[in-house]
């Protein structure tokens, strides 16, 4: 009592929650509906090994109508993954990371936004909403290009509120990887709204949009960005077509 609940991942190379379906559904009607967690820590007690893939916190697949709120995770590759999540929450959620893994130079993502995968909608997710959410690094752990919130491929209808992060390189990233995605780039590339974030301390990027088509919709608006010396620019608009507003 009092001292909240917590789940401890002993494997250092696996998911330690899978909310949701490994495996894609048929359709969308498929995917699993009304699912809500609240409250509770995600830690991994052994250095996470990424020597075949990158081990989330939690990885929520093909969900209708999910809230994830006031959970946090640690130690992990990934702290969330959101792929193929339909009208679906993360709220006050948090991610951490201050220890090295087994291997030097591991790739650290706060959130990841898959949105490679064609689920018969606009986006790889559609009407994914990010709000209040916050990703950290302290100590030395080591990794390379560490992004707060990356979003890649169809990121339509997304919409990240409120968001902050402190010492993390980058802090938000979304990537249209419009020269691999073919067709899907003209609808996968509208609504992406980022308000108000809080990007303390990036020694790289605050906010970095590239490699969009010429149907992109993005816009960015309230941003504060802190860079720390070395970093390269608060805001990073390049590749791109279409109209993103700042």
């Amino acid at each position: 009592p009092g001292l909240g609940t917590r789940i401890v991942q002993l494997s250092a190379s696996a998911d330690a929650i899978l909310v949701g379906q490994a495996a894609q559904p048929p359709n969308v009607n498929a995917f699993v509906g009304t699912i809500d967690l609240r409250g509770f820590a995600v830690v991994r007690r052994p250095p996470v090994d990424q020597q075949s893939r990158q081990p989330a916190g939690m990885r929520a697949n093909f969900l209708l109508n999910a809230r994830f709120e006031g959970i946090s995770t640690a130690e992990h590759a990934i702290g969330f993954v959101a792929q193929g999540l339909v009208r679906s929450y993360f709220r006050d959620c948090t991610v951490f990371r201050s220890l090295p893994g087994q291997q030097k130079g591991q790739q650290f993502r706060g959130f990841y936004l898959d949105g490679k995968k064609h689920i018969g909608l606009a986006g790889g997710n559609a009407s994914l909403f990010l709000i209040d959410c916050n990703v950290s690094i302290g100590g030395n752990p080591g990794v390379s290009d560490p992004v707060g919130i990356l979003a890649e491929g169809a990121f339509a209808d997304t919409f990240i509120q409120g968001f902050e992060s402190s010492a993390v390189a980058t802090g938000i990233r979304a990537d249209g990887m419009a020269d691999t995605m073919g067709s899907r780039a003209i609808p996968g590339h509208v609504n992406l709204h980022i308000t108000g974030p809080v990007i303390d301390q990036c020694n790289s990027v605050g906010i970095d949009v590239l490699n969009t088509s010429t149907h992109c919709q993005i816009d960015i608006s309230g941003a504060y960005v802190a860079v720390a010396p070395n970093a390269s620019a608060a805001v990073r608009i390049r590749r791109t077509g279409g109209c993103i507003t700042v």
